[in-house]
């Protein structure tokens, strides 16, 4: 397969529940956009959006890497939550996954502390969609909170998250 650089490709955005999910996607999701590859007639990318507004997934094959699709799917993902009215959107990825760091920092998700996921460091970060100016101020106290959360019980943690999440509903409103 010759892969120069100028592949034309397709990018389709899913909103809600789609049937055909990617690989190894199992919660409820509220958004998905895939990049396709006329020519070869597959998904070569994608990224989740779950219903607790976190990314949880996001991959391109090896073969497409570094050709600014992963850039290109969080965009179109951003722009389309937003357009949900979704104000604020979460991620985790492992400290030793430069590219993705790299990618998200481009794209202005800030750092909001740290967590353990499969016995592996990982970072917790956020980006804000909205427009008011208090809420980054609020998010830079965040890297606070997350650790303590981390700490809790799940059914604590589920609590009092659903709580914080109405406060700032309120908020934004």
């Amino acid at each position: 397969m010759d892969m120069s650089s100028r592949i034309k490709l397709a990018y389709e955005v899913y909103v809600g529940e789609h049937i055909e999910k990617p690989p190894g996607i199992k919660r409820p999701i509220i958004l998905q956009v895939r990049c396709i590859d006329p020519a070869e007639r597959r998904m070569v990318g994608y990224v989740v959006l779950s219903k607790e507004h976190s990314i949880t997934f996001i991959y391109v094959s090896p073969g497409y890497r570094r050709r600014g699709i992963g850039t290109q799917l969080l965009r179109l993902l951003l722009n389309e939550a937003k357009k949900l009215g979704i104000n604020f959107i979460l991620l985790k990825v492992f400290l030793d996954n430069l590219p993705a760091l790299k990618l998200y920092r481009k794209l202005n998700f800030r750092f909001l502390g740290f967590t353990r996921r499969k016995g592996k460091t990982a970072a917790v970060m956020g980006i804000y969609l909205g427009n008011r100016r208090l809420i980054p101020v609020l998010l830079s106290l965040a890297s606070i909170f997350v650790p303590i959360l981390d700490m809790l019980p799940k059914h604590v943690k589920s609590s009092l998250l659903r709580r914080l999440f109405f406060v700032a509903k309120s908020i934004l409103s």
